[in-house]
């Protein structure tokens, strides 16, 4: 069924995926200890202003957004992956998406084989030291804010796809 998390204090859930089927807002800590949170609801939100710790976030759905407002901060052992187990899937970002603590090599998003990644207008990704990786039979389209150290494809087969739109800046 359907659902929320809302993370005000520290949420940690180290051991074991979590797999959330709803909006999810980080005001505070999430931390996995390692492990992943799924986000399997299509139509839904990752929002809030807090730290993303140790964590991978699995977006497994379609129409996942992070809405404007929305400033999440990654740290060196955390990322994003689109499509990580089902695709498609797709995430727009329209709000903040800060890598500023991750070092050279340190990986901010990676688009899986059947995901799309969109950057809307309003949206920042600012992770001047990591990679943003697009893999085999994947897209990404930039038309806000892209600040980073490395942008990977990775093609065995089907050729990645990135687009840079008009009035926006990579």
């Amino acid at each position: 069924g359907g659902g929320a998390l809302t993370v005000g204090g520290t949420f940690d859930f180290n051991g074991g995926n979590a797999a959330i089927n709803g909006n999810v807002v980080i005001n505070g800590t999430l931390s996995s200890g390692g492990d992943a949170m799924q986000m399997t609801g299509a139509n839904t939100t990752l929002s809030g202003t807090g730290d993303v710790v140790d964590t991978t976030i699995e977006i497994d759905a379609t129409g996942v957004s992070v809405p404007v407002g929305a400033d999440l901060a990654f740290d060196a052992n955390s990322e994003i992956d689109v499509a990580a187990n089902v695709n498609p899937a797709s995430l727009t970002v329209n709000g903040t998406l800060d890598g500023t603590a991750q070092a050279a090599g340190d990986r901010i998003i990676r688009v899986s084989t059947g995901g799309s990644l969109t950057v809307g207008a309003t949206g920042i990704i600012d992770a001047p030291n990591s990679r943003l990786e697009v893999r085999d039979g994947a897209s990404a389209t930039n038309d806000g804010t892209i600040t980073i150290g490395e942008l990977r494809g990775r093609a065995g087969g089907t050729t990645p796809v990135f687009t840079q739109g008009n009035n926006s800046t990579l």
